[in-house]
Formats: structure tokens, sequence, C-alpha cells
């Protein structure tokens, strides 16, 4: 008499070419450390850009603070539109001009025609955008540039200022 074998259980009802399903690998030590450091270097980028942006808000407050006029040190005041080519330029020119000028030497502010406060400003001296007035300590008007200019026919025009302001 034959042996007869006993029938294997029944696997699974899944088709036989099914593929099989991915194995979840194990990352290796140097993977984990390569996703730690591109994490760091992630949360550095960010921070530092969060620095940077809280810096330039907290300048440009600073700088749209039409109070300071009259407090002591010469102001120089720009006439601004931020959507305006020859306002931005004339922005560039003046930052680079007050660049070799000692800190606290002059004030430089801002009247952002685009803000009620910078619009009444240049409304009550009755001035355009594009342009930079000078006021002595005590806050009297001593100078109006209108229009573009370079930093370095700027930065005479600043050391003048300071010596009669």
């Amino acid at each position: 008499m034959k042996k007869q074998r006993k029938k294997s259980p029944a696997k699974s009802k899944a088709p036989q070419n099914a593929p099989n399903p991915p194995r979840k690998k194990k990352m290796t030590r140097r993977e984990l450390i390569s996703y730690a450091q591109m994490g760091g270097i992630g949360a550095v980028a960010l921070g530092g850009g969060g620095f940077f942006f809280a810096r330039s808000v907290a300048a440009a407050a600073c700088e749209a603070d039409l109070t300071k006029i009259g407090k002591g040190t010469p102001a120089i005041v720009q006439i601004h539109d931020p959507q305006c080519s020859m306002c931005m330029g004339l922005q560039r020119q003046t930052r680079k001009a007050l660049k070799s000028f000692e800190e606290g030497e002059l004030t430089y502010l801002v009247a952002n025609i685009k803000t009620p406060q910078g619009r009444e400003f240049a409304n009550s001296y009755g001035v355009p955008h594009v342009t930079l007035m000078l006021f002595d300590g005590a806050g009297e008007i001593q100078q109006v540039l209108n229009g573009e200019n370079t930093s370095a026919n700027l930065e005479n025009i600043f050391r003048d200022h300071l010596k009669n302001g």
C-alpha cells in the first residue's frame, strides 16, 4: 500500500505571481546621522532667516519713527514709495553713503507715502516721493534734494550738512 501524503495547509489565497510586499529597510547609523545633520542645517537656516527677517522689520519700524526729528541729531528723511524703482535706487545710494558715517552721527528716517503718517509728513512739506529732506538737530529743515543721486555726491552733501547743522 502506498503512503498517502497529507495535504499541506493552504497558504494564502494571494495569486502566485503577485509581487512581494516591500520589506521595511532598517536605517543604518550613517543614514540616521545624515538625516540628523540635514535637519540641523534646516533648523539653522530657518532660524537664521527668521532672525534676519525680524531684524529687518525692526529696522524698518525704527526708520519709520518720524518723531526722532529734532531730538538733537541731524536727520535725513527720505520721502519714499516702496513700489517706485527710483525711490528704491535713492534708498540704496543713501544707505551706501551713510556707511561712511559713525553710528548716531546722522539719523536716517523713511516717510513711506503708502502709510497715513508718511503721506501726511510729505504733504505737510509739499514734497513728492524720490526726495531727501535734511533736518538739523533742532528739527529745522535745511535742504531738500529731489530725484536720484549717487552715493559719492550724497556723502559730500551729508558731510556739509553735518558741518552746518
